[in-house]
């Protein structure tokens, strides 16, 4: 007896209560349309995805062979591996790959939460708009750790698989119709992949793009759960962006009001170094902020003027006295929950001393804006605050044992406190061990590119000489600034203008050097 009609496939991946009832499964997610209309739970189980026979088209060298499309799982925090290759092409294959070794090998972050780059792994299993940007983001990593002295030259299959996760965007869909999980998650990848790319405009555009997510969601009443790894990830992205800066941008002007921060307003005990961690970045952000605001209206100075202050800089200068007893009193809870942890791991003693790294150039970082002059870097506090930062900076590389690779962290680390102590302190042996120790960090953390803030360090090392002791204040670099321009042969210049010495006018300075975009964000950092 002959069937009617084509041969039908059986669902093997539905949700659990179709299964049950027998009933064809759509496979959406969260919640199928049968669960949706009737009412019901839709739960998913989480097994690896079994594989169907299917006939193959001949694919073209550059072409993804067909491939099954597992179901995703619906739980926010379930990380699995699926048991089949997600392409048979050899060249995605290579770059999917590279990227799960620099998932795997993720050695530099120490605070236990599962990483966003991990989740992209997941995720690229079943959508393909963050299939197609793992692959791009794993060539520009695989070429981009031969060109780690020089410019990243974006190949072209990563432009042509950054495209068609765009694409995937355009085909009547944006990042509101994705869930807001898989919308963080390629607003982080497209992040990165700017960065490599030296787009760092549309990295922060993509940022802002996902703070908009995050806020949309919170004020929405659905029930998906999000990572808390991924909102934490743009408001440390956000806070790099205000340290960082951009010399397209005024940043002053660009903050978020979902983020708009209380500072004088904490918690009454940390619950974890986790949450520990989380206040302490928005304590930063607040403070990055406040210190960009007080740069635009002192004219770039970043100190507080000793006369004639207007109502706005005297709401800064409040401003700045309330993010100073919240760092304080942050500071002062930080060590009772040290106390609480009376055997604490490895992992954990690394993300304290991290988090004390933070905490002492941020400390320092506030405590000059009270001084006009620089010569206040050469006072005792601040040399016990650098040799502070220099000491427990290397007992974290040295404990962790960072590997010489590209790694996926869009933490800050150690680099921005590192440099703060080479730019500003005026002790050789601290200065070159300070150069030393980030030559053992990854090659980049978040906005921080470490080849980049070597060489300015560099200069400037080499601009005040090479002396034995703390040198004279004839030949001390103040107040310096940093401008981006463009030269008549197209590429770029970077042109640093500071006084050398306290009674100096002001100078002019040109460092001229092939750099085109190598130094470029340097600009708006000193």
């Amino acid at each position: 007896m002959e069937l009617s009609g084509p041969p039908r496939k059986h669902v093997r991946t539905g949700c659990q209560v179709c299964k049950q009832r027998h009933l064809k499964c759509d496979e959406a997610v969260p919640t199928c349309r049968n669960c949706s209309s009737a009412g019901w739970t839709c739960e998913y189980t989480v097994p690896g995805p079994i594989t169907r026979r299917r006939r193959l088209k001949t694919a073209s060298p550059r072409s993804e062979t067909a491939t099954p499309e597992p179901s995703a799982p619906t739980s926010g925090t379930s990380l699995y591996r699926p048991s089949v290759a997600v392409t048979t092409n050899p060249y995605d294959l290579s770059d999917f790959n590279y990227f799960q070794d620099a998932t795997e090998h993720e050695n530099y972050s120490c605070f236990g939460s599962q990483s966003w780059s991990k989740i992209a792994l997941q995720m690229s299993y079943y959508e393909p708009a963050v299939r197609h940007a793992v692959y791009a983001l794993g060539s520009l990593l695989n070429d981009s750790i031969t060109s780690q002295q020089g410019e990243v030259e974006c190949p072209a299959r990563t432009l042509q698989h950054y495209t068609e996760s765009i694409s995937y965007l355009n085909q009547g869909f944006s990042f509101t119709s994705y869930s807001p999980r898989t919308a963080l998650v390629l607003c982080l990848s497209f992040i990165y992949i700017e960065l490599l790319r030296n787009n760092i405009g549309q990295a922060i555009a993509h940022c802002r793009g996902g703070l908009t997510i995050i806020a949309n969601h919170e004020n929405s009443t659905t029930e998906e759960t999000v990572e808390p790894c991924l909102p934490r990830a743009f408001t440390r992205l956000h806070a790099e962006v205000q340290l960082h800066g951009n010399p397209q941008e005024k940043h002053e002007s660009s903050q978020p009001a979902i983020l708009e921060l209380g500072c004088s307003i904490l918690p009454p005990r940390f619950k974890d170094i986790d949450h520990s961690r989380s206040v302490l970045e928005h304590i930063s952000l607040a403070t990055f902020h406040t210190l960009r605001r007080l740069k635009r209206l002192t004219g770039g100075s970043a100190r507080i003027p000793q006369e004639g202050a207007s109502l706005e800089l005297l709401a800064l200068v409040h401003a700045i006295e309330e993010q100073k007893d919240a760092l304080a009193l942050w500071h002062q809870m930080s060590l009772a929950l040290r106390m609480r942890h009376t055997q604490p791991i490895a992992e954990e003693v690394a993300a304290m001393s991290i988090l004390e790294v933070q905490y002492t150039a941020q400390n320092l970082m506030l405590a000059c804006l009270d001084d006009p002059f620089e010569m206040c870097f050469d006072t005792e506090d601040f040399l016990v605050g650098f040799e502070r930062i220099i000491a427990l900076a290397e007992d974290f590389v040295n404990h962790k044992q960072i590997q010489s690779r590209f790694q996926l962290s869009l933490d800050t680390g150690l680099l921005p406190a590192l440099f703060f102590v080479a730019l500003k302190c005026r002790v050789p042996e601290l200065r070159s061990k300070a150069v030393d120790i980030m030559r053992l960090c990854p090659h980049r953390e978040g906005l921080w590119h470490r080849g980049r803030l070597i060489q300015v360090a560099m200069w400037k090392a080499h601009k005040e000489g090479l002396y034995i002791g703390i040198p004279e204040p004839a030949d001390r670099i103040y107040l310096e600034t940093a401008d981006l321009v463009a030269s008549s042969d197209g590429g770029n210049r970077i042109v640093i203008r500071y006084r050398q010495g306290v009674e100096a006018r002001e100078v002019s300075e040109t460092w001229d050097e092939a750099i085109s975009k190598r130094c470029a964000w340097m600009a708006d950092v000193i």
